[in-house]
């Protein structure tokens, strides 16, 4: 694709384009964000990810912020904020700009984008092909994330993004396409299983 052409909780069949920021556990809130993208915005970051997606294998244990042991390795693609950046100027522009405003919204304080443009904002995909037991349970370094579905995952698909709670109840929740997820990453560790997301983390 030319790169000057790229410019649950919710029901798939009453999809609203409303920004309504829904609560939809206590480590989760939701907004339906399709109507800020365009209409082939799926396919565009697709291609991306075939274009700069490079493959890692990350032992358990390897960063700061791993909850496991070196006996899990999380294996997925990612695309850094500096291809998004050049790519896809308009997912750069609502991480920026719209999807900050929507977390400071839900985080009931003002956030600010990460400055190191390679962390701020990645675009992950997880498959069934290549790996087992999902992204590893972690927390994050900053303390908001919004996470972008790209794909939806259906009931028996995997996909789901996991919390655990300070009392240790783990609060499950079905991705679905086009849906922006809004939680606390640095205090809720968390992770997911097979699918593809864009990760815009804020301080």
């Amino acid at each position: 694709m030319d790169k000057e052409r790229r410019g649950s909780g919710f029901d798939k069949r009453d999809r609203r384009d409303t920004l309504e920021i829904i609560s939809l556990n206590e480590a989760v809130a939701a907004v339906n964000v399709e109507s800020l993208m365009p209409p082939d915005w799926q396919e565009q970051i697709g291609e991306v990810v075939k274009e700069y997606g490079k493959l890692v294998a990350l032992p358990g244990g390897k960063v700061s912020t791993s909850l496991e042991d070196d006996t899990f390795t999380t294996v997925y693609t990612v695309v850094k904020g500096q291809d998004i950046e050049v790519s896809l100027p308009w997912l750069w522009r609502l991480y920026q700009g719209p999807f900050r405003e929507l977390v400071s919204q839900a985080a009931e304080q003002e956030v600010e984008v990460d400055p190191d443009k390679k962390f701020g904002a990645n675009i992950n995909t997880l498959t069934k092909s290549t790996q087992r037991d999902g992204y590893e349970l972690h927390t994050d370094i900053n303390h908001w994330t919004g996470l972008l579905a790209v794909t939806t995952m259906h009931e028996g698909d995997g996909g789901e993004l996991i919390h655990v709670l300070p009392d240790g109840t783990r609060k499950e929740t079905r991705i679905q396409a086009g849906i922006l997820y809004i939680f606390d990453g640095h205090n809720h560790p968390h992770k997911d299983y097979d699918n593809v997301k864009i990760i815009p983390v804020y301080k």
